[in-house]
Protein backbone atom coordinates (compact mmCIF):
# COMPACT_ATOMS: atom_id res chain seq x y z
CA UNK A 1 0.00 0.00 0.00
CA UNK A 2 1.06 3.57 -0.89
CA UNK A 3 1.88 5.63 2.13
CA UNK A 4 -0.27 8.27 1.30
CA UNK A 5 -3.58 5.62 1.39
CA UNK A 6 -2.79 5.93 5.07
CA UNK A 7 -3.79 9.44 5.75
CA UNK A 8 -6.01 9.62 2.70
CA UNK A 9 -8.11 7.04 4.91
CA UNK A 10 -8.51 8.69 8.02
CA UNK A 11 -8.40 12.59 6.68
CA UNK A 12 -10.83 12.20 3.46
CA UNK A 13 -13.85 11.47 6.09
CA UNK A 14 -13.60 15.28 7.99
CA UNK A 15 -16.83 15.79 5.05
CA UNK A 16 -19.22 13.22 7.56
CA UNK A 17 -18.17 15.71 11.05
CA UNK A 18 -14.99 15.49 13.33
CA UNK A 19 -12.78 12.60 12.78
CA UNK A 20 -10.59 11.75 16.09
CA UNK A 21 -7.67 9.64 16.01
CA UNK A 22 -5.16 8.28 18.76
CA UNK A 23 -1.74 7.63 17.83
CA UNK A 24 0.05 5.32 20.40
CA UNK A 25 3.01 3.36 20.88
CA UNK A 26 6.09 3.42 23.07
CA UNK A 27 8.55 5.58 23.47
CA UNK A 28 10.89 6.56 20.43
CA UNK A 29 8.29 4.43 18.11
CA UNK A 30 7.51 7.60 16.29
CA UNK A 31 4.15 8.36 17.01
CA UNK A 32 4.86 12.03 17.04
CA UNK A 33 6.51 12.20 13.77
CA UNK A 34 4.10 10.44 12.31
CA UNK A 35 1.41 12.40 13.50
CA UNK A 36 3.56 14.71 12.19
CA UNK A 37 2.98 13.39 8.60
CA UNK A 38 -0.58 13.08 9.08
CA UNK A 39 -0.84 16.93 10.00
CA UNK A 40 1.68 17.46 7.06
CA UNK A 41 -0.43 15.71 4.33
CA UNK A 42 -3.73 17.35 5.37
CA UNK A 43 -2.24 21.14 5.47
CA UNK A 44 -0.11 20.49 1.81
CA UNK A 45 -2.72 18.09 0.33
CA UNK A 46 -5.81 19.10 1.71
CA UNK A 47 -5.23 22.78 1.92
CA UNK A 48 -6.18 22.63 6.37
CA UNK A 49 -5.11 24.58 8.79
CA UNK A 50 -3.17 22.90 11.47
CA UNK A 51 -3.72 23.78 15.10
CA UNK A 52 -1.49 22.05 17.86
CA UNK A 53 0.02 22.21 21.33
CA UNK A 54 3.46 23.29 20.39
CA UNK A 55 4.76 20.01 18.87
CA UNK A 56 4.96 21.14 15.18
CA UNK A 57 7.22 24.03 13.38
CA UNK A 58 4.16 24.31 10.94
CA UNK A 59 0.70 26.00 11.50
CA UNK A 60 -0.80 27.88 14.33
CA UNK A 61 0.20 26.83 18.13
CA UNK A 62 -3.12 27.09 20.81
CA UNK A 63 -3.41 26.20 23.90
CA UNK A 64 -6.05 23.50 25.03
CA UNK A 65 -7.90 25.67 26.83
CA UNK A 66 -8.56 28.11 23.94
CA UNK A 67 -9.92 25.38 21.48
CA UNK A 68 -13.39 26.63 22.52
CA UNK A 69 -12.40 30.36 21.82
CA UNK A 70 -11.73 29.10 18.55
CA UNK A 71 -15.20 28.34 17.25
CA UNK A 72 -15.15 28.64 13.51
CA UNK A 73 -11.97 28.69 12.91
CA UNK A 74 -11.77 25.38 13.58
CA UNK A 75 -13.88 24.24 10.64
CA UNK A 76 -12.39 21.91 8.14
CA UNK A 77 -8.81 22.52 10.45
CA UNK A 78 -6.47 19.64 11.91
CA UNK A 79 -5.75 20.02 15.64
CA UNK A 80 -2.70 17.92 17.04
CA UNK A 81 -2.50 17.48 20.59
CA UNK A 82 0.74 15.84 21.60
CA UNK A 83 1.24 13.19 25.17
CA UNK A 84 -2.38 13.48 25.23
CA UNK A 85 -2.11 11.40 28.94
CA UNK A 86 -0.68 15.04 30.51
CA UNK A 87 -4.34 16.35 29.92
CA UNK A 88 -6.60 12.65 29.89
CA UNK A 89 -5.05 10.38 31.78
CA UNK A 90 -7.54 8.19 33.47
CA UNK A 91 -6.33 8.50 37.14
CA UNK A 92 -7.05 12.26 36.59
CA UNK A 93 -10.74 12.18 35.55
CA UNK A 94 -11.48 14.78 37.45
CA UNK A 95 -8.89 17.58 36.43
CA UNK A 96 -10.16 20.38 34.99
CA UNK A 97 -8.13 19.90 31.59
CA UNK A 98 -9.51 16.50 31.08
CA UNK A 99 -13.33 17.97 31.69
CA UNK A 100 -12.61 20.76 29.19
CA UNK A 101 -11.29 18.60 26.38
CA UNK A 102 -13.63 16.12 26.68
CA UNK A 103 -16.38 18.62 26.52
CA UNK A 104 -14.53 20.78 23.79
CA UNK A 105 -14.70 17.61 21.80
CA UNK A 106 -18.68 17.40 22.65
CA UNK A 107 -19.13 21.47 21.72
CA UNK A 108 -17.66 21.38 18.72
CA UNK A 109 -18.81 18.23 17.00
CA UNK A 110 -20.65 20.67 14.12
CA UNK A 111 -17.14 21.55 13.03
CA UNK A 112 -15.72 19.22 10.41
CA UNK A 113 -12.32 18.73 12.25
CA UNK A 114 -9.84 16.36 12.21
CA UNK A 115 -8.07 16.01 15.98
CA UNK A 116 -4.85 13.86 16.07
CA UNK A 117 -3.31 12.92 19.40
CA UNK A 118 -0.36 11.29 20.76
CA UNK A 119 0.53 8.88 23.82
CA UNK A 120 2.78 6.28 25.13
CA UNK A 121 -0.03 4.05 26.78
CA UNK A 122 -3.70 3.98 25.05
CA UNK A 123 -5.29 1.94 27.56
CA UNK A 124 -4.70 4.86 30.14
CA UNK A 125 -6.05 7.27 28.39
CA UNK A 126 -9.67 8.31 29.77
CA UNK A 127 -13.03 6.97 28.53
CA UNK A 128 -14.30 10.61 28.38
CA UNK A 129 -11.66 10.60 25.12
CA UNK A 130 -11.60 7.24 23.81
CA UNK A 131 -15.29 6.82 23.50
CA UNK A 132 -15.14 9.43 20.95
CA UNK A 133 -12.05 7.46 19.05
CA UNK A 134 -12.82 7.08 15.29
CA UNK A 135 -9.01 5.49 14.52
CA UNK A 136 -6.23 4.03 16.79
CA UNK A 137 -2.68 3.67 15.20
CA UNK A 138 -0.46 1.82 16.71
CA UNK A 139 3.52 2.64 16.00
CA UNK A 140 6.41 0.53 15.76
CA UNK A 141 9.80 1.63 14.59
CA UNK A 142 12.61 -0.71 14.14
CA UNK A 143 15.25 -1.41 16.62
CA UNK A 144 18.03 -1.25 13.75
CA UNK A 145 19.79 1.92 12.03
CA UNK A 146 16.43 2.27 10.58
CA UNK A 147 15.02 4.03 13.61
CA UNK A 148 13.58 7.28 12.77
CA UNK A 149 13.67 6.53 8.86
CA UNK A 150 11.12 3.63 8.36
CA UNK A 151 7.84 3.75 11.10
CA UNK A 152 5.48 0.76 10.89
CA UNK A 153 2.12 1.12 12.31
CA UNK A 154 -1.00 -0.56 11.75
CA UNK A 155 -4.44 1.45 11.77
CA UNK A 156 -7.65 -0.06 13.09
CA UNK A 157 -11.15 1.73 12.56
CA UNK A 158 -13.17 1.62 15.69
CA UNK A 159 -16.47 1.51 13.34
CA UNK A 160 -17.89 4.87 13.78
CA UNK A 161 -16.66 6.09 10.54
CA UNK A 162 -16.21 3.38 8.44
CA UNK A 163 -17.07 -0.47 8.80
CA UNK A 164 -14.03 -2.04 11.56
CA UNK A 165 -10.87 -2.96 10.11
CA UNK A 166 -7.03 -3.34 10.57
CA UNK A 167 -4.39 -2.97 8.33
CA UNK A 168 -0.84 -1.99 8.40
CA UNK A 169 1.17 0.29 6.34
CA UNK A 170 4.64 1.51 6.55
CA UNK A 171 6.22 5.16 6.20
CA UNK A 172 9.52 4.84 4.50
CA UNK A 173 11.98 7.78 4.72
CA UNK A 174 10.46 9.73 7.81
CA UNK A 175 13.35 11.81 8.21
CA UNK A 176 11.64 13.72 5.55
CA UNK A 177 10.06 15.22 8.37
CA UNK A 178 12.25 15.61 11.02
CA UNK A 179 12.40 19.37 10.72
CA UNK A 180 8.43 19.84 11.01
CA UNK A 181 8.07 18.88 14.38
CA UNK A 182 9.24 19.58 17.91
CA UNK A 183 11.09 16.65 20.07
CA UNK A 184 11.32 18.90 23.09
CA UNK A 185 7.48 19.61 22.96
CA UNK A 186 6.85 17.38 26.13
CA UNK A 187 8.65 20.10 28.15
CA UNK A 188 6.46 22.82 26.98
CA UNK A 189 3.14 20.82 27.28
CA UNK A 190 3.81 20.08 31.04
CA UNK A 191 4.97 23.55 31.78
CA UNK A 192 1.58 24.42 30.01
CA UNK A 193 -0.61 22.30 32.10
CA UNK A 194 0.45 23.85 35.02
CA UNK A 195 0.06 26.95 34.32
CA UNK A 196 -2.74 26.50 32.36
CA UNK A 197 -4.90 24.36 35.51
CA UNK A 198 -4.08 27.13 38.04
CA UNK A 199 -5.06 29.48 35.49
CA UNK A 200 -8.97 28.01 34.74
CA UNK A 201 -9.16 27.11 38.51
CA UNK A 202 -8.71 31.24 39.15
CA UNK A 203 -11.67 32.01 36.37
CA UNK A 204 -14.13 29.90 37.78
CA UNK A 205 -13.59 31.10 41.45
CA UNK A 206 -14.03 34.76 39.85
CA UNK A 207 -17.04 33.61 38.33
CA UNK A 208 -18.64 32.05 41.27
CA UNK A 209 -17.35 35.24 43.42
CA UNK A 210 -19.32 37.11 40.73
CA UNK A 211 -22.14 34.93 41.12
CA UNK A 212 -22.33 35.60 44.75
CA UNK A 213 -22.67 39.09 44.34
CA UNK A 214 -25.59 39.01 41.90
CA UNK A 215 -27.15 37.23 43.83
CA UNK A 216 -27.04 38.59 47.15
CA UNK A 217 -27.63 42.09 45.18
CA UNK A 218 -31.26 40.26 44.69
CA UNK A 219 -31.64 39.24 48.22
CA UNK A 220 -30.55 42.77 49.14
CA UNK A 221 -34.13 43.95 47.50
CA UNK A 222 -36.15 41.63 50.00
CA UNK A 223 -33.95 41.50 52.84
CA UNK A 224 -31.84 44.14 55.36
CA UNK A 225 -29.66 41.21 56.92
CA UNK A 226 -29.40 37.50 56.41
CA UNK A 227 -27.46 34.69 58.65
CA UNK A 228 -24.73 33.21 57.03
CA UNK A 229 -26.63 29.73 56.90
CA UNK A 230 -29.99 31.68 54.70
CA UNK A 231 -27.42 33.02 52.46
CA UNK A 232 -25.80 29.31 52.00
CA UNK A 233 -28.72 27.85 51.50
CA UNK A 234 -29.67 30.40 48.77
CA UNK A 235 -26.60 29.92 47.29
CA UNK A 236 -26.68 26.12 47.01
CA UNK A 237 -30.53 26.65 45.83
CA UNK A 238 -28.70 28.61 42.87
CA UNK A 239 -26.58 25.43 41.73
CA UNK A 240 -23.32 27.32 43.01
CA UNK A 241 -20.64 24.69 44.65
CA UNK A 242 -18.98 27.07 47.76
CA UNK A 243 -17.01 25.69 50.63
CA UNK A 244 -18.08 27.06 53.72
CA UNK A 245 -14.80 28.77 54.46
CA UNK A 246 -14.34 30.27 51.01
CA UNK A 247 -18.09 31.92 50.75
CA UNK A 248 -17.17 33.89 54.64
CA UNK A 249 -13.92 35.12 52.87
CA UNK A 250 -16.16 36.22 50.36
CA UNK A 251 -18.90 37.49 52.55
CA UNK A 252 -16.67 39.26 54.51
CA UNK A 253 -14.66 40.98 51.63
CA UNK A 254 -18.39 42.36 50.01
CA UNK A 255 -20.39 42.55 52.84
CA UNK A 256 -17.87 43.78 55.97
CA UNK A 257 -17.52 42.02 59.10
CA UNK A 258 -20.53 40.31 60.40
CA UNK A 259 -22.90 40.34 63.24
CA UNK A 260 -22.02 37.53 65.51
CA UNK A 261 -25.42 36.54 67.53
CA UNK A 262 -26.99 33.45 69.32
CA UNK A 263 -28.30 32.22 66.25
CA UNK A 264 -25.14 32.79 64.05
CA UNK A 265 -23.30 35.15 62.23
CA UNK A 266 -25.58 37.82 60.56
CA UNK A 267 -25.03 40.20 57.86
CA UNK A 268 -26.08 43.38 56.76
CA UNK A 269 -27.22 43.08 52.96
CA UNK A 270 -25.90 46.54 51.59
CA UNK A 271 -23.99 46.91 48.07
Amino acid sequence: MTENQAPKTVLNNYDDGPIVVLFGGRRGAGKTLLTCYFAYYGHKVQKRPVFHNGCLNFGKRVDIEDLLDLGPELQDSIIVIDELQLYMDSSRAGSTLNYLLSNSLTLLRKLNFSLLATTQRIQNISSRFTWQTDYIIECVTPPTQYKGKIILFELTSTGTVKAPFKKRFRLYQAQRFWNLYQTEAIFDTTKSITITSDMIRENKKEEHRDKVIEILKEAGKYYETLYFSDIENIIKQNNLIISSTQLGRWLTDILGQPRRTKEGREYTIEL
